[in-house]
This record gives structure tokens, sequence and C-alpha cells, in this order.
């Protein structure tokens, strides 16, 4: 058997929606950009509430229509070099929707054999998890959007990272290493139980833990 490794598994979560056209360059998109206009963009914020440390926000008088001008776009591209993406946030959900998740398995503490498959489960609350557009063509490319109930309507991807043999580690790893990753593009159970299958294990034994 190898030595034991800990891992970390890390969850995170996507929005993603259907993209639409609109030539920010056209009198159309500056006529909606006005009409939307809700006058917080061209504030700093440093008005009567100040708290110490607090920053100046940037400020745009047309929402930051042209932000991203003269910069690469990200244009629906997973740009490894970085971009800027224009478009907007889109729809934020209520306080009473925020999404939350756990890792119901493997439990912490637990050890996974090498080369034995085994299934991240993963419980979530206010994910309206199955919506999964093409990545290659239309990364970040919509805005955000909820579903009927107020959810955000999305997929979410589960990590496992190699923390050597330390439980404590006092550095953050590596975004760029890791052992396992897949996207959860389905529903689940349709109840917020979502699962990734490591088909064939990892290839070394591990020690669960779980943040």
């Amino acid at each position: 058997m190898l030595p034991k490794h800990v891992l970390l598994a890390i969850l995170g979560a996507l929005s993603v929606s259907e993209a639409s056209v609109m030539h920010y360059d056209s009198p159309i998109a500056n006529a909606l950009a006005r009409r939307q206009n809700r006058f917080a963009s061209a504030a700093t914020g440093q008005g009567d509430v100040v708290e110490d440390g607090q920053s100046p926000s940037a400020t745009d008088d047309n929402n930051f229509i042209n932000f991203c001008s003269g910069q690469t776009l990200t244009n629906g591209l997973q740009v490894q070099q970085g971009s800027c993406n224009g478009i907007v946030m889109g729809r934020i959900p209520g306080v009473d929707r925020m999404i939350t998740s756990i890792i119901q398995n493997p439990q912490p503490g637990q050890t996974i054999q090498e080369n034995e498959t085994f299934d991240i489960v993963v419980n979530t609350q206010n994910l309206a998890a199955g919506s999964f557009t093409n990545p290659q063509e239309t990364y970040y490319s919509a805005p955000q959007d909820l579903d009927g109930q107020g959810r955000i309507i999305g997929h979410t991807h589960v990590t496992v990272q190699d923390l050597g043999n330390n439980l404590t580690p006092q550095n953050p790893p590596s975004a760029q290493q890791f052992v396992f990753f897949k996207g959860i593009n389905d529903q689940g159970n349709g109840q917020g139980i979502l699962s990734a299958t490591v088909t064939g294990g990892l290839p070394l034994a591990i020690t669960a833990f779980a943040r």
C-alpha cells in the first residue's frame, strides 16, 4: 500500500443560463443602459456612512458598459491567460435562497484505498442543478439567472487536491494542481443530492478531509 495522503475536496457552484445577443455599441443598447441605470454606479459610496478602511467604489455614469474596451475579451472562451467579461452579472437570489452545500461522502477521516472506486456525494440547498452549457463556446457568456423558486440555475464541480501528510496545512494548495476534477451536470436525485463517481479510484490511499 502506498503511504496515506490527506486530500482536500473542494466544492464549487457555477451558474449558467442560455446566451442572448445584444450589440452594445448600438443606439438601442445605449438607451437600455440609461434606462436601467439606478445611479449607484456613479457613486463612490463614501457618503455619510464610512467604515474604517472602506475603499471608494469605481464609478461610471453608463453602468460600466465599456469596462472591457481595449482588453482581451472572454467571448465565451476559457482564456488561460485571463480575460475581461463584459456580460452583466445577472439575477442575484434573496438571502433565503443562497446556495449552501456539504460533502456527505467520503466522511472526514474516512480512509479510501488506492485504486478503489468511490462516489463523492454532495448535499446542496437552493441550487437548481442540471443546467450546463458548452464551456468551449459559452463560458460566462450569459448572465446568472434564477428559476421560478428564486434558486440559481447551474451546476457544480468537485475537486480533490493532495495536501500531503498534513491534516492542518498552513498554505493553500495550488488551484492548478489536483488529482481529480469533475463537473456534476445532472439534477441528481432532484432533492439536492448530487454525486460524482471516481472510477478506478486514486493512485494512492487517502484520508478524506472535506472543506
